[in-house]
């Protein structure tokens, strides 16, 4: 049996609350980086989260102790963003909704696959 902790690439939508919620594997997965964008596909059907500097219109600051506290949350908040999810998905805006993704590492990205559960 092997030692290694199993990877949670999670991201969990709140259409209710307008917020994401980052796994913290997604965050180490990446490297542990400073800042954190999330992109929408052309498409409507994916998310990425990936590594990107302060200047990017898209980005988000990391908590610092976000991998050294249990209780510290990586929780990204924006009206606009989720409300163009929850309308490309028909997603419920009542409901969570939480995809697991998929790490690509020649974009050092973790993209998630949308689609109403």
């Amino acid at each position: 049996m092997s030692n290694e902790r199993v990877m949670r690439l999670g991201l969990t939508i709140s259409a209710k609350q307008s917020q994401l919620t980052i796994s913290k594997d997604v965050i180490r997965i990446l490297g542990s980086p400073s800042y954190v964008c999330v992109l929408q596909g052309k498409d409507k059907q994916s998310v990425a989260v990936a590594c990107c500097e302060a200047s990017h219109p898209m980005s988000f600051k990391v908590p610092e102790n976000l991998l050294m506290d249990n209780r510290c949350n990586m929780r990204i908040c924006s009206q606009q963003f989720i409300d163009r999810l929850v309308e490309a998905n028909n997603f419920s805006p009542l409901e969570f909704h939480r995809v697991e993704g998929k790490y690509l590492p020649e974009l050092n990205a973790v993209v998630f696959p949308i689609k109403v559960m």
